[in-house]
């Protein structure tokens, strides 16, 4: 029930917000200034390859019309996220303005730390990512009142991966 709007359409981004349409939510924009690439399909949401090189964002308001009909298809904001200017810097920086949460799911720290610091908004961010071999998700979320903000999360999700065993090999890459 909150105004949710949304960064990165890629293989993450894509799976959350389709389980989001799916729950009833409505997502009011999507930015992500990439296309779909042959090598997205293997984990993108995109249901088939007609959408080759179209703007991810345009995919996922594919996927809100297609798969659920009735929902509110999202504006999709073709916009670089970490330096917006330019075509869609305005419908960007109003959709980060006029939102309650902002999802992140760029898995790009010029993006967050965008978002973080120089967003005018006062949305609350929740960042999500996989670890570079696919086998982690981490999930980053300020407070309401975004007194812990996700660059002191990040921090301290860094201090995590150091200091617990458990999560020896968060990082490692995938076999090659």
């Amino acid at each position: 029930g909150k105004r949710l709007a949304a960064v990165g359409a890629g293989a993450l981004g894509s799976q959350i917000l389709v389980n989001l349409f799916r729950a009833g939510e409505t997502l009011d924009a999507v930015a992500d200034k990439d296309r779909m690439l042959p090598h997205n399909f293997a984990r993108h949401a995109a249901p088939d390859y007609d959408l080759l090189g179209c703007p991810k964002t345009q995919v996922v308001q594919r996927l809100a019309g297609r798969r659920f009909p009735g929902s509110t298809t999202p504006a999709g904001l073709v916009v670089d996220a970490s330096d917006p200017h330019g075509d869609g810097a305005a419908d960007y920086a109003a959709a980060l303005a006029g939102a309650e949460v902002v999802l992140d799911f760029a898995a790009s720290v010029p993006v967050s730390r965008y978002l973080t610091l120089d967003a005018e908004s006062a949305a609350r961010r929740i960042s999500a990512l996989l670890s570079p071999n696919g086998c982690d998700l981490v999930v980053l979320a300020e407070d309401a009142e975004r007194t812990v903000r996700l660059d002191h999360l990040e921090l301290n999700y860094y201090r995590g991966v150091v200091e617990d065993k458990r999560l020896a090999g968060h990082f490692a890459l995938p076999p090659t």
